[in-house]
C-alpha cells in the first residue's frame, strides 16, 4: 500500500467534495422537478396543457328565458350543434382552445365577467344557486354559444344561448 502525497490526498478530497456537491444537486434538483410538478397541478393555469373535459350534470334547463327561447335544447340542437362541438374541442388542451380567435382577432372562447352577462342571466344563476364571478363561454358558431363554468379542466355546461342574448351585442 502506498501512501498518498499531500497534493494527491487533497486532489482526492475536492474530487469527492465535487462529486458530494453533484449528487447534491441532482437531489435539488430532482426535489425541485418534484416541487414544481406539484404546482403544476394544484395550479388553475396548469389546466391550459390538459386536454378540455365536459360535463352536463346539473345544466339549467327548466323553463324559458323572456326572449321566448327555451333553457332545455332541442335533440337537434344537441346532435347537430352541442354535441359535435364539444367532441371537437374533447380533442384540444386548454392553451389549444385559448389560441382560437375569429377572423376579426376576437377570442372564440373565453372566460367572462358574470357582470357583464345580462340581468336576466345574473339574476338567474342566484335563483338556482349557481352565481360566480366569473364564467366561461364557448362559441359555437356565428350566433350560438354555450355557458358554463370551468373547473380545472373540466368544462361545466349551465346554457345554451343559441340566439346570443345572455350577452347581447349590438349585432343582434
Amino acid at each position: 500500500m502506498t501512501r498518498q502525497s499531500k497534493a494527491e490526498a487533497r486532489i482526492s478530497r475536492q474530487a469527492k467534495k465535487a462529486a458530494d456537491k453533484a449528487n447534491k444537486n441532482v437531489r435539488f434538483a430532482s426535489a425541485v422537478k418534484q416541487e414544481l410538478a406539484a404546482r403544476f397541478i394544484e395550479n388553475p393555469a396548469s389546466t391550459y396543457q390538459m386536454t378540455v373535459r365536459w360535463n352536463v350534470d346539473g345544466a339549467d334547463v327548466l323553463d324559458a328565458w323572456s326572449w321566448g327561447v327555451a333553457r332545455q335544447w332541442s335533440d337537434g340542437d344537441w346532435n347537430g350543434t352541442i354535441l359535435p362541438k364539444l367532441e371537437q374541442f374533447n380533442a384540444l388542451t386548454w392553451a389549444e382552445i385559448d389560441t382560437l380567435s375569429s377572423d376579426t382577432g376576437h377570442k372564440m372562447h373565453h372566460g367572462m365577467a358574470t357582470s357583464s352577462i345580462c340581468d336576466e342571466a345574473r339574476l338567474r344563476l342566484w335563483d338556482i344557486k349557481k352565481y360566480e364571478d366569473n364564467m366561461f363561454r364557448f362559441r359555437l358558431g356565428n350566433l350560438p354559444r354555450l355557458w358554463g363554468f370551468k373547473r380545472g379542466a373540466e368544462f361545466y355546461v349551465l346554457w345554451y344561448d343559441p340566439t346570443h342574448q345572455i350577452y347581447p351585442t349590438q349585432q343582434n
